[in-house]
């Protein structure tokens, strides 16, 4: 199993670095997206459920996951991991100054649990190749 890369320059920002430096990073790219309804139907292959009834277990879920996230809960989920709430904001010189407003947006924080944090000790890097595109095509694809 690889993960996909390709190589970026990209503005060089460390300190002292001459205005027009360049860096050359890594970046890794998705192969495909797995949507929802597949998610489901997979996920049934491998267990005595339906995807009807696993769609409704997970739709049920983020609904739970959403009550006890905005009451500042953690809700763990086993060897899944855990997720919660987590926000900051601008500091104030005094206690009494401070107001909730001044908080940003909270985000949505998730730890992978150890099934999932061993993926990233089983993964390996593979460089993209691009291939040069020779001529147009004359005719229309969908995107």
């Amino acid at each position: 199993m690889s993960l996909k890369y390709h190589i970026v320059c990209k503005k060089d920002m460390r300190k002292g670095a001459p205005e027009e430096a360049t860096l050359y990073y890594g970046q890794v790219r998705a192969n495909e997206r797995i949507g929802y309804e597949e998610l489901c139907q997979q996920v049934s292959d491998y267990t005595l459920s339906t995807d009807a009834d696993v769609t409704c277990i997970l739709d049920g879920l983020v609904l739970l996951m959403r009550q006890y996230l905005t009451r500042g809960n953690i809700v763990e989920l086993g060897v899944f991991g855990n997720f919660r709430m987590s926000s900051g904001g601008a500091g104030v010189e005094k206690e009494e100054d401070f107001h909730p407003s001044q908080f940003r947006t909270p985000r949505i924080l998730f730890t992978p649990g150890v099934m999932l944090k061993d993926a990233t000790h089983r993964v390996g890097f593979e460089k993209i190749r691009f291939v040069e595109k020779e001529k147009e095509c004359d005719q229309s694809h969908p995107i």
